[in-house]
């Protein structure tokens, strides 16, 4: 299981990860309950500021990683990648 935290740089980051895994015909775990609610204020900077938008939720980005792995097919073949999003409720 690879490390996610809540940021756009750790989300792209194991986007690149699994990109890479994948290309060798491996899977990969992603735990995607580290991120926010969908809805959830996202603050720049401090709490004492105003937040500037609100966040798209876990779901998206699993989105995003499914189309990385059926994008990359697993090492090169037919076979797409194996992902495990783990989203503890």
């Amino acid at each position: 299981m690879v490390g996610l935290e809540d940021s756009m740089e750790s989300i792209y980051e194991v986007t690149n990860v699994a990109r890479k895994i994948f290309q060798h015909g491996a899977g990969i775990g992603i735990p995607i309950g580290n991120l926010r609610e969908s809805e959830a204020y996202i603050y720049e900077g401090n709490k004492d500021t105003p937040p500037e938008g609100r966040s798209s939720g876990p779901i998206t980005f699993m989105k995003l990683y499914d189309a990385v792995g059926e994008t990359t097919k697993s090492g090169g073949r037919v076979r797409r990648a194996a992902i495990l999003c783990s989203l503890p409720v």
